[in-house]
């Protein structure tokens, strides 16, 4: 019998530990990012058809602008791309599950929605199966951060995953504090879907990130919170909390093997006590109702969805993001920067932005690049933010802000081809930024820096 507890595998050191905890472990589904056939043929020799194969491809999951773009037809091609691949696989194709994009921004467009159904639908034709929407942490279509969630724009999706029996697929993570803690808004999320249809949790295990975003890259995984007995005690709660529902058929711990900056999340050092841990798919099942339960709660739980440390806002809610971050890479080679470094709002001239939290202006001035803009520290968020091309600015170092505060109005100014609000967010202290964050000097997505904050927009 296969095992609930799954594997997510980077195959980037070729350790030959990895395929011993894999035969120990037998897991129902075997997750694989980047592996080439060989290193599937390698695992498929050790489980053989026991387990579904779950391939993803990390550069064409990460085609998100292409699928903003041109949802459908970017689905269609994705399809045949990754049917065209995994005919090269030794693996029957009843025994693979393809997936597409990878955590797209649900907050910012639901352009996912046609995507992923046209992704479905085209695997469907061509006779594989697949994960769809492979959804991040937080859930789809609420407004805040105390909003229940709103599945019905994703019921195209719902249709497709019922046409071909596909799967849906869902990242889950917690904090130190354990799987329990925010139950239902990190790890638990599942438990506010409606569909009833199989779900695959693709990503799962200790990310300090979620409830500490300034935390450094070494630190983020479990080697930087807790030791091995420790970890082994959380996943096992939480493969416990999962057996309840039975439309969980895996739970893939994120990862075996690494690649840059992912070592701290690397299983091999606990791969003992994990390989311990054993639950057999639906075996504690409570069938799905609509919505289904809830899971007990712990013993003097925390409330559901805490509230931030400090009140945020938008600086500018309401108008159109003409530029994402990691946008464009082309343009901002010569800058070596891999893409954009912020958002850009689409504000006319004059519109009034604020600071999206409590904090001391650092810097209000005028920059070549950046032309007039304020820099604020936000201590409780441990964060900086970056307010450029403004038309006038309304504060001065050393002044402190509070949340909604303006301190100045949008305009054209510095290195600008039109009248908007260049937003960056980057963590650090007061003092210096934080290394290894996606981008130099500790930036940040602004977005979803503030979605994390429960503001959306």
């Amino acid at each position: 019998m296969t095992n609930l507890l799954s594997a997510h595998w980077i195959p980037a050191h070729g350790r030959d530990a990895d395929l011993q905890y894999f035969a120990a472990l037998n897991p129902a589904v075997m997750k694989t990012v980047d592996a080439d056939p060989h290193r599937v043929s390698q695992i498929h020799a050790k489980l053989g058809n026991a387990p579904l194969y779950l391939l993803r491809d990390w550069a064409l999951s990460e085609q998100k602008e292409d699928m903003r773009k041109t949802p459908a037809q970017t689905g269609v091609r994705h399809a045949k791309e990754r049917v065209a691949a995994a005919r090269n696989y030794n693996v029957p194709a009843n025994r693979v599950l393809l997936c597409g994009i990878n955590e797209p921004a649900i907050w910012v467009d639901n352009s996912c929605t046609p995507y992923t159904v046209a992704f479905l639908d085209e695997l469907t034709r061509q006779g594989f199966k697949g994960c769809a929407m492979n959804l991040s942490v937080g859930w789809p279509a609420n407004t805040g951060a105390d909003t229940p969630p709103d599945w019905r724009p994703y019921e195209p999706v719902l249709a497709a995953i019922q046409r071909g029996k596909h799967y849906l697929c869902l990242h889950e993570y917690w904090d130190h504090r354990g799987p329990g803690y925010n139950w239902g808004w990190w790890a638990g999320r599942f438990t506010k879907c409606p569909w009833d249809v199989p779900i695959i949790i693709g990503e799962c295990g200790i990310d300090e990130y979620v409830g500490n975003p300034s935390v450094s890259a070494d630190k983020r995984g479990w080697h930087g919170q807790v030791n091995a007995e420790e970890y082994e005690k959380q996943v096992r709660e939480y493969i416990a909390r999962c057996s309840r529902d039975n439309r969980i058929k895996a739970c893939c711990l994120y990862t075996t093997d690494y690649s840059h900056p992912w070592s701290s999340f690397d299983t091999e050092p606990a791969s003992r006590e994990l390989a311990s841990i054993y639950v057999e798919p639906g075996a504690g099942s409570i069938p799905p109702t609509n919505p289904p339960p809830t899971n007990p709660p712990p013993t003097n739980p925390p409330p559901t969805n805490p509230p931030p440390t400090t009140v945020v806002t938008h600086p500018c809610a309401g108008f159109k993001v003409t530029q994402d971050f990691y946008q464009n890479p082309q343009n901002y080679a010569q800058f070596n920067m891999p893409g954009h470094n912020g958002t850009d709002f689409a504000t006319p001239q004059g519109t009034p932005v604020k600071s999206m939290a409590d904090g001391v202006v650092l810097y209000a001035g005028v920059d070549a690049a950046y032309g007039n803009y304020v820099r604020v520290f936000h201590k409780a968020l441990a964060a900086h933010s970056f307010y450029a091309h403004l038309r006038s600015v309304n504060t001065e170092a050393g002044a402190k802000v509070r949340t909604g505060d303006v301190i100045g109005d949008s305009g054209n100014t510095g290195n600008s081809t039109g009248p908007h609000l260049h937003l960056e967010v980057r963590l650090g202290t007061a003092e210096n930024y934080t290394s290894g964050t996606p981008m130099p000097k500790g930036r940040v997505d602004p977005r979803t820096f503030l979605a994390m904050h429960g503001v959306f927009g």
